[in-house]
């Protein structure tokens, strides 16, 4: 079964003037991938990922303790384009079906893949013509462990240091 193995609430995004936006403030999620599927290979799942919505709407459901579930107009966004090559970094909208309590209108998602790297260092080295070392497999292969062990690390450091108590208000 695939399982994601961490989605938790880390930090609450801030925007300089909450009154200017009517929008709620996105939560952020963390999401790591464990299953036996690799982080260099595009997958079925949201943006070429393994993860899916069903993966998704499993951990969130877990996470904040309820029964609701996504709905039919359900969205997701990706916003991490050019803002990190470890990651997708996507905004889900998940058009919550029968809320039992409050729950976020929009939160961050944060997947482990390589496929940003591997399109960035292409655009790089196509020019030239040189040899994409990212691109070979045994770099892939190697390089996914260590990946997957600075992950877990990086989701630790941000809850030390988060002060802010996430809720699943939608209020700002």
């Amino acid at each position: 079964m695939r399982r994601i193995a961490a989605c938790n609430s880390s930090a609450v995004q801030k925007r300089p003037d909450s009154s200017a936006s009517s929008d709620p403030q996105p939560q952020i999620f963390r999401c790591s991938f464990t299953s036996a599927m690799n982080l260099y290979t595009p997958g079925k799942g949201l943006f070429d990922t393994h993860v899916t919505w069903e993966d998704i709407e499993e951990d969130m459901q877990r996470e904040l303790d309820t029964i609701a579930s996504f709905g039919p107009n359900k969205a997701a966004k990706n916003i991490g384009d050019g803002k990190g090559f470890l990651s997708r970094t996507v905004l889900i909208d998940p058009d919550w079906q029968h809320k039992d309590k409050a729950l976020p209108e929009r939160f961050v998602v944060k997947i482990l893949t390589q496929l940003a790297l591997q399109t960035l260092t292409k655009q790089v080295v196509e020019p030239n013509g040189t040899e994409n070392f990212f691109a070979r497999e045994d770099f892939m292969a190697t390089f996914e462990p260590k990946q997957k062990l600075v992950s877990p690390t990086f989701l630790k450091i941000t809850k030390q240091t988060n002060t802010l108590k996430v809720s699943a208000s939608t209020s700002g």
